[in-house]
């Protein structure tokens, strides 16, 4: 990323294991295939994830021609973890977000949206006063829903915006907040 030294941060409700691997894969193999660069990770990553790193970087490619196929060097870890069965959904307080959650009330398979999440530095750049308005309707919203509503703050979208194009990026970046969540 231009050859200088970045620090990626996130700033979530709760601690997370040292050893979040999966959530450390979804962030860099992106960054890495722009890149071009093999991707060597010390965490444990699920079997699940190592078994289709070929198919999620060929979707990638297909979507991002430009991207390079990489090698992922990382130890296999011994599967997933345990969220309680609870279902959250992002929420950004537009119609996709709306409509997910109060689709999911009527579930048969009893999946309802039980938690809201939302990502400071996502969609609104954090250092903007935006930032601050969002997070207020946001909690409004909740309230109006009778859900709890979870803030993460991070960088990741100032870091990864000048390799990759956020349109697709951006499905990587919550696949890697939903695993940190789930810790």
């Amino acid at each position: 990323m231009g050859g200088k030294k970045r620090t990626l941060w996130y700033e979530l409700p709760h601690q997370v294991p040292a050893s979040e691997g999966d959530a450390v894969f979804c962030t860099l193999l992106p960054l890495a295939m722009a890149r071009g660069e093999n991707l060597r990770l010390s965490a444990p990553v699920h079997p699940n994830l190592l078994r289709n790193a070929d198919k999620i970087q060929n979707e990638f490619k297909r979507i991002q021609p430009h991207l390079n196929h990489v090698k992922i060097h990382a130890p296999k870890g011994r599967g997933g973890v345990n969220s309680n069965g609870v279902t959250a959904c992002t929420f950004t307080g537009g119609i996709d977000s709306f409509y997910a959650v109060l689709t999911s009330q009527n579930d048969p398979e009893g999946s309802a949206v039980r938690r809201l999440l939302y990502v400071h530095g996502f969609d609104v750049p954090l250092a903007s006063p935006l930032s601050r308005l969002v997070e207020k309707q946001l909690l409004t919203a909740a309230e109006d829903l009778a859900l709890p509503l979870e803030f993460v703050f991070t960088n990741l979208r100032e870091l990864t915006d000048e390799s990759l194009d956020w349109l697709y990026y951006h499905a990587a970046a919550l696949a890697a907040t939903g695993h940190l969540m789930a810790s």
